[in-house]
């Protein structure tokens, strides 16, 4: 299972490689080469990641850990991909 973000022209997944960070190949649906965004898209997906990876190791009290991550559900929306990559 390979994770996936948004295509930024036309929202079709796109494999995203969470150990190397380097921005996904063009979209197979729609060709998109729009670079500087799809390396924007990329920064905050790690960004998030991130985030999200570091509250799985911390010691966070429940309320505060959901609240998080449904902080961080509501702002990817247009970046995380609901659909994974097999």
């Amino acid at each position: 299972m390979k994770y996936s973000m948004k295509c930024v022209e036309c929202g079709s997944p796109r494999p995203v490689d969470t150990k190397i960070w380097s921005p996904p190949e063009l979209c197979r649906n729609c060709k998109n080469e729009k670079r500087e965004k799809d390396e924007e898209q990329m920064k905050r997906y790690r960004e998030m990641w991130e985030l999200l990876e570091e509250m799985e190791t911390s010691k966070l009290e429940d309320h505060v850990y959901n609240y998080l991550t449904a902080w961080c559900a509501q702002n990817m929306e247009d970046v995380f991909s609901d659909r994974y990559i097999i």
